[in-house]
């Protein structure tokens, strides 16, 4: 696999997995009198998350990335990353991604404002292709949860903040789809000088919404997610490859002030 592809496969898939903006299940337990069905109370979380304005997180995503074109037996490259970020509504974010390649860590930083993000590597900064930056201000991992599907509730699990709810759900791929459509619709709404280059953007953007994959959520005592993890599968990612990732995010300080969010210059 080609050093310059690879890294492109690389940046893209966390972007569209991690930013922005998800098993096997043993018994289900059945919603207590006194609270919400499951699907009420993941809906109810992604509520809070969104009025909160503001939240951190940390996350370790495991990613494989395989060539569509791969002989068959061909390992597929397996990659370790860890995420620190913080998100501002709407659309405004800030992360730093480290992970090792060739036996080097690297770390990268992303920023994302509005309809554009950003990537600084290697001392210089440069704006995500313009089908990413318009899907941007949706493409993170809470987004996904408003295309969850089979929601059950599992036993409660203790947690240093008290006692946390456990959710299991699937990702339905053409809700998701649907959704992210209508944002980017929204988005391109408001652009102003409007071209053939925001056509191709548009028609470009559904690469990134072939999602599909399982989930857990845990719930605290207060409402909001503590932790997600997932396993998602992203074909044909970008051009030639596709990727698998299993993330598992923790988040803390919702509500909490943010320093602005600005484009680099």
């Amino acid at each position: 696999m080609k050093q310059k592809n690879y890294n492109k496969a690389l940046i893209v898939t966390v972007i569209a997995a991690v930013l922005i903006g998800l098993a096997s299940i043993g018994a289900s337990l059945p919603a207590e009198a006194d609270e919400p069905t499951p699907a009420a109370a993941v809906q109810d979380a992604l509520d809070a998350v969104r009025a909160s304005k503001s939240h951190r997180f940390s996350a370790e995503v495991r990613e494989q990335v395989t060539a569509v074109d791969a002989p068959a037996g061909s390992e597929p490259v397996n990659l370790t990353m860890l995420l620190d970020g913080e998100v501002a509504e709407p659309g405004h974010a800030r992360l730093t991604l480290t992970h090792s390649l060739n036996g080097r860590d690297e770390q990268t930083e992303i920023v994302q404002v509005g309809n554009q993000a950003y990537v600084h590597r290697q001392g210089n900064w440069s704006r995500i292709p313009d089908a990413l930056g318009a899907a941007g201000p949706a493409a993170d991992a809470v987004a996904l949860l408003d295309a969850v599907t089979e929601v059950q509730r599992l036993p409660d699990a203790p947690s240093a903040a008290g006692v946390s709810r456990h959710y299991t759900f699937a990702i339905d791929r053409d809700r998701y789809a649907a959704l992210m459509q209508a944002r980017l619709e929204k988005l391109l709404s408001q652009e102003s000088g409007i071209d053939v280059r925001i056509a191709q953007r548009a028609a470009a953007a559904t690469t990134y919404w072939n999602v599909a994959g399982t989930g857990d959520l845990w719930i605290g005592e207060d409402g909001l997610p503590q932790r997600l993890q997932l396993d998602l599968a992203l074909p044909e990612v970008t051009a030639g490859f596709d990727a698998r990732l299993q993330m598992q995010v923790d988040y803390r300080d919702f509500g909490a002030p943010i320093a602005p969010v600005e484009a680099p210059g």
